[in-house]
């Protein structure tokens, strides 16, 4: 099986990007982490996949994305993505 190419675009100090970290290390799942505040190319590269709102964190699967707070039906929309199981 070809894992999935993840990309997360975050910020250090947010608590939502902080849950999704955790969320990615505790499932084992490989990902690139972009920080949008070092770097005003990959700021932008976020906003477009938001549709221009300033929010973090935005996930990447493979070219799917979910953007926003790191709540339940959050988490559940990326195990979807991402193909893992409900717990």
């Amino acid at each position: 099986m070809n894992p999935k190419k993840v990309r997360i675009y975050t910020v250090k100090w947010c608590p939502h990007c902080t849950q999704l970290r955790s969320f990615l290390a505790e499932e084992k799942i490989q990902h690139q982490e972009l920080d949008v505040e070092s770097d005003d190319l990959i700021w932008k590269e976020a906003l477009s996949m938001t549709g221009g709102q300033d929010i973090v964190p935005v996930v990447n699967v493979d070219g799917q994305v979910e953007f926003g707070a790191f709540t339940e039906e959050f988490k559940a929309k990326l195990r979807k993505l991402l193909g893992l199981r409900d717990r």
